[in-house]
């Protein structure tokens, strides 16, 4: 049974980053406990159920879902012991992409986990030279592939149908990202004309640029390639392009 120490904020601005801990070795982890009312989870029931399925995950992907998932127990209200989860870096971004895509503050974990586990894994490599980094990078998204065919098979289970076939045709390598036209059949009534899409875009990918975050690509039968957007920033694009209307 490992006990939690103190969280570690170090000077981040997320709420992910404000529910961080450190180990004695230095590494990251976060509970499961702190990180329920972040992704808008009220019993733990239902996100002790997206863990299970997370740690399935990372067992399909070939990886030591032990070593990433650990089983602690802490006090709960009152003094008696109640079960949690130690998550590590990764345990956290599976459970995110477990997570009810409707949610907001899902897509927020997505967004936040995808990016922190890039660059953890991608830094301590860059020195190493190009043919390191490739290696890296083909692992990565080796891992994403494998990750996302587990997602798939999982949400044929939860979603309906047609929001399935929606998400689906709009997905990248990079899990979360959406176009707009998938995140507007996945959300009515918002318009699928194209100019209004288009206008969307645009508003995305000023959002992306402003806060740091890359715009994907998807191949599109019919217009060659479509942009992806994390499904937050999407949000408050259709929002902004609303509220001018």
């Amino acid at each position: 049974m490992f006990a939690c120490e103190e969280p570690y904020h170090g000077g981040g601005n997320s709420p992910f980053d404000q529910v961080k801990h450190l180990d004695e070795h230095g590494n990251e982890y976060w509970t499961g406990r702190e990180l329920m009312p972040l992704m808008e989870y009220r019993h733990w029931e239902d996100f002790r159920r997206i863990t299970e399925r997370a740690y399935q995950s990372a067992k399909n992907s070939g990886r030591d879902a032990d070593q990433h998932f650990s089983a602690i127990t802490e006090k709960g209200t009152g003094g008696r012991p109640r079960s949690d989860y130690r998550l590590t870096r990764f345990a956290a971004y599976l459970v995110a992409m477990n997570g009810d895509p409707n949610k907001p503050a899902v897509a927020s974990a997505q967004a936040y986990f995808a990016i922190r586990t890039r660059e953890a894994e991608v830094r301590p490599q860059l020195s190493g030279g190009l043919a390191v980094l490739e290696k890296v990078l083909y692992e990565i998204h080796d891992t994403q592939v494998r990750v996302g065919a587990v997602e798939l098979v999982q949400q044929r289970q939860d979603q309906r149908h047609t929001q399935l076939e929606a998400r689906v045709s709009t997905l990248e390598g990079n899990h979360g990202y959406v176009s707009a036209l998938g995140y507007a059949k996945t959300h009515p009534p918002l318009c699928t004309e194209q100019v209004y899409l288009s206008r969307v875009g645009k508003v995305a990918t000023r959002m992306a640029k402003q806060q740091g975050i890359r715009v994907g690509q998807v191949n599109h039968p019919n217009f060659g390639k479509a942009n992806t957007y994390p499904e937050h920033i999407l949000k408050a694009a259709f929002e902004e392009v609303n509220a001018k209307q």
